[in-house]
Formats: C-alpha cells, sequence, structure tokens
C-alpha cells in the first residue's frame, strides 16, 4: 500500500514537474520573441565593444583582424601594415579578445559584416577551436551567440565534427546545459538589464595597446595590477616549467598533413560559406586564418573546417616545417601564444602568406581574362 501511494507521489510530482517546466520554456520563449536578443554591446565583453568603438572611430582603418587572445596576442598591425606598405595601402587593427571563440566568434563577425564601415576591405578571422562553454555558459555573450536555432547548429556540428564519441557526448552534454539554462529563463532579468564594466588592467591594456596588439610578454613587464601579473605568470609557468611540452606540440601539426579528414557537412561550415558571401556582396574580403600551436581538439574541430572553405579565403600559419620560428621554444609565452618575438614572425608570415594569395588570385585572373 505504501509502496503504491510513494509511486503515485513520485508519478504526479514528475509530472507536475514537467508542467512547470514546459510552462517557463513557453514563458521565457514568448518573452525573447516579444523583446528581441540585447543589442551587442550590452552583453558582450566591455574590453571587445570598447575595441570595436575605437576601431569605428578612426576611418582610415581599412583591415580588422577578428578572434580570441590568439589573435590579440599575435597579429601586430603596425607590422603587417609595413610589410605590405610597398604593393597596397593598409592600416590594419586587431579586434581579438580573450575568449572569444566559435560560435560566439561567428556570431560577432555577423554582427560586424552587418553593421561594417564603407571603408573596410579585409577581414582576418581566427579559425581555431570550438569554446567548451565549462565556466561561461551562463555568460551573457554566450547566451547571445547560443538562441534555439543557433544550439540546434551546434548539436549537429558536434556530431559532425572530428572528436571522439566521448567528447562529442561532453560536448553536448555542455551546450544542452547552456540551452536549458536560457530557455528556461535563468538570468532573464540580468540578460536584459546587464551593466558591463571593464577591469581595470582592460583600461590599462587599452591605452597602450598599439591599434589593439599587446604581447603577453610586454604586458607582464608592464603592468602595474598585481592580479594581472600573477595570472600572467601562472600561464607563463604552464610552459616554461614543462618546455618539452613544445616538440609533441609540434609533432601534431606535422601530423596533420598526414591524415585523412573527413570532411563532413555541418550547419557551422555552411555559415561561414554565407558569410563569405555576405562580404563579397559588400565588397570585402573575408579570410579564415588557422594558426599555430592549436590543441589536438582545436585541430579536430577547426582543421576540417578550414579544408571546406575556397582557397581565396583560407591560409594556413600552422606549417611546422614552414614557420618554424612559430614552434621555438624562445619564441613562445605558452603553449598556445607566442611572445612579441614570434608575435613579429607570425604577423610577418601572415601579410607574405596574403600577398601570395592576392598575386595568384589577379594572376588566374589574367589567365581568364
Amino acid at each position: 500500500m505504501l509502496n503504491n501511494q510513494l509511486k503515485k507521489f513520485l508519478q504526479v510530482t514528475a509530472i507536475a514537474a514537467m508542467i512547470v517546466l514546459v510552462a517557463a520554456a513557453l514563458l521565457t520563449s514568448g518573452i525573447y520573441a516579444l523583446l528581441g536578443e540585447p543589442e551587442f554591446d550590452r552583453v558582450e565583453s566591455p574590453f571587445l565593444v570598447a575595441k570595436d568603438r575605437d576601431f569605428r572611430a578612426d576611418s582610415s582603418l581599412n583591415t580588422v583582424f577578428l578572434g580570441s587572445s590568439v589573435t590579440f596576442r599575435q597579429i601586430n598591425p603596425a607590422i603587417f601594415d609595413a610589410e605590405l606598405s610597398d604593393w597596397h595601402q593598409t592600416r590594419s587593427y586587431n579586434l581579438g579578445n580573450d575568449g572569444l571563440l566559435a560560435p560566439r566568434s561567428i556570431d560577432y563577425l555577423a554582427y560586424f559584416l552587418r553593421t561594417a564601415p564603407p571603408n573596410l576591405e579585409t577581414i582576418f578571422v581566427e579559425l581555431y577551436r570550438l569554446d567548451e562553454i565549462l565556466t561561461n555558459y551562463d555568460s551573457p555573450e554566450i547566451m547571445h551567440a547560443t538562441g534555439y536555432r543557433e544550439n540546434a547548429e551546434i548539436f549537429q556540428t558536434i556530431l559532425a565534427a572530428n572528436f571522439p564519441k566521448r567528447y562529442k557526448l561532453w560536448l553536448l552534454g555542455q551546450y544542452a546545459r547552456s540551452f536549458f539554462f536560457k530557455a528556461l529563463g535563468f538570468r532573464l532579468v540580468s540578460y536584459y538589464s546587464t551593466e558591463r564594466q571593464l577591469k581595470p588592467w582592460h583600461i590599462e591594456r587599452l591605452a597602450v595597446a598599439e591599434r589593439g596588439f599587446y604581447a603577453k610578454d610586454v604586458e607582464l613587464v608592464q603592468s602595474k595590477y598585481a592580479e594581472n601579473v600573477a595570472t600572467l605568470k601562472s600561464v607563463r609557468a604552464t610552459l616554461h616549467e614543462h618546455p618539452e611540452q613544445v616538440e609533441p606540440r609540434r609533432q601534431l601539426h606535422v601530423n596533420k598533413y598526414q591524415q585523412k579528414w573527413k570532411i563532413n557537412p555541418n550547419p557551422f561550415t555552411s555559415r561561414l560559406l554565407a558569410l563569405i558571401e555576405q562580404a563579397k556582396q559588400k565588397g570585402i574580403r573575408l579570410v579564415f586564418v588557422f594558426p599555430p600551436l592549436a590543441d589536438l581538439r582545436g585541430i579536430n574541430f577547426a582543421y576540417p573546417v578550414w579544408l571546406a572553405l575556397p582557397p581565396n579565403n583560407r591560409l594556413d600559419l600552422s606549417d611546422p616545417q614552414r614557420y618554424p620560428e612559430l614552434y621555438e621554444y624562445s619564441n613562445l609565452f605558452d603553449l598556445e601564444h607566442v611572445n612579441s618575438t614570434g608575435a613579429q614572425w607570425f604577423t610577418r608570415y601572415l601579410a607574405e602568406a596574403y600577398r601570395s594569395q592576392l598575386r595568384a588570385a589577379e594572376l588566374s585572373a589574367d589567365e581568364r581574362g
């Protein structure tokens, strides 16, 4: 008798909980449909918002680099422009921002294209890895980048990626958590009323960064904020206490050229191709850059996507045999970022690769003509 009553109670409780969840989801969906998503500058990193405004305030800028710290810390606009000065009048800006990974980076790219200034000629976009959203799943910027349609697309992309099955399931779980967090209305009020503030060292970076670029080793020496310095030292120690990690990372990038990659159609690649066409219609060249030092998960996700893009819209700067300086211990700050000397090498190689790509495209056009 008692067991039957307990069973009935649990069934009723489960049904009630399901009704509450469905009601919450429907109410939340209705609110999102009514209000729409908040504007970019209300939910994104205030550091990225500030850099975005700086870029738009200078009408002489015609080229931009977009990505995570892998872009922010490694591409020096002054060097890039100087390398191309005898061939093309380029004036560039580094819009890299810590943690700006896919799908959030592509959400920002879509926004940037929609609102691009008329003089913009080229956008270089880092194609690095998928954000695991382990600790930032409930952040305003991730909530903005992962709506209902976007979550469905990222689920399909994960399933199509060259990941081990166990990692796929884990990653699907992370994005499912983010989806339910948003769909059930958690932090709904704060999402629409959030006020993001720059951290003191972000203000410091904006003041001293040359057109958005700031190498990690330079900041370590110059920063006056103890918390920031401690973080940079801790990150640097992950490599400098174990320099033997460099060779296996280098070998990963050598080996990827011998691997037979399975290039599966997926919504992420389709979206990049659509953005390339949108950019072209605005007279903007969109170039996706595969950088050095990506870990195995980054390679498994980004390299097959990179292979699926048109040759004129992609550059590979990750080949250790072609770009050996980018894998030399003396040029690294940590296992994912070069230092200021490495950034000089990286930027010069990027400018050289871009010049070669455009010259090849011009020759091809002349031959067709």
